[in-house]
C-alpha cells in the first residue's frame, strides 16, 4: 500500500502552541500509512527548533505571504507570485494532502494545492475573518476545516458546515 504524503508548511519565524500541537499530531500519525514532509519558509525560531530536534526540514524561502498586507491587487499578485514555487514543491514531492496551520500559510497554499488536485486541510485556530472577502473566498477552496474550540466553531459561516471537523 502506497503511503499518503502529508505536507505541513510553516512560516518558521515563531514558535508557539500550534507548532507543538502539529508536531504532536505528526508524531501520532501511523508511519505505515503516512509520510510527512515539513516545509519551513523562514529561518526563524521554529526552523531552529526543528534543526535542534533533528527533524528533516524542507526550506522553501518565502518572505511575504498572501494576507500579510492589505489590498486586493497586492494579495492577488502574491497568489500568482507564490503559485509556481508552491505548486512545483507539491508536485516534486508527490504530496497528497496539505495540512496548513496558520492564516498566512492557509491563504498562500490553498490555491496551489487545489490546482495541483490534492486535498487541503485548513486548520482554523482563531476567529474566522468573515469580514475579509479574500479570507472568505480562499477558505472556500479548502476540503476540510478543523476548528480547535467552540469559540472558533461558532464564528464559522454556516455554508462551511459540511467541511468542518471539530478538534475540541
Amino acid at each position: 500500500m502506497k503511503k499518503k504524503v502529508i505536507c505541513f508548511p510553516f512560516v518558521g519565524n515563531n514558535l508557539g502552541g500550534s507548532h507543538y500541537s502539529t508536531l504532536e499530531l505528526i508524531n501520532k500519525l501511523d508511519k505505515r500509512k503516512f509520510e510527512t514532509i515539513l516545509v519551513v519558509h523562514q529561518k526563524g525560531y521554529f526552523y531552529k527548533f526543528l534543526k535542534k530536534k533533528k527533524y528533516k526540514i524542507n526550506l522553501l524561502p518565502i518572505n511575504k505571504f498572501v494576507g500579510e498586507d492589505k489590498g486586493f491587487f497586492l494579495n492577488l499578485y502574491r497568489i500568482f507570485r507564490l503559485f509556481f514555487p508552491i505548486r512545483n514543491f507539491i508536485n516534486k514531492n508527490n504530496v497528497d494532502i496539505v495540512h496548513a496551520n496558520d492564516a498566512s500559510i492557509n491563504l498562500s497554499w490553498v490555491i496551489p494545492s487545489k490546482l495541483s488536485f490534492i486535498k487541503f486541510i485548513w486548520h482554523q485556530r482563531i476567529k474566522f475573518a468573515s469580514e475579509w472577502n479574500l479570507y472568505r473566498l480562499l477558505s472556500f477552496f479548502s476540503d476540510r476545516i478543523i476548528c480547535v474550540s467552540n469559540y472558533v466553531l461558532k464564528g464559522m459561516p454556516s455554508f462551511f458546515e459540511k467541511k468542518i471537523s471539530k478538534n475540541l
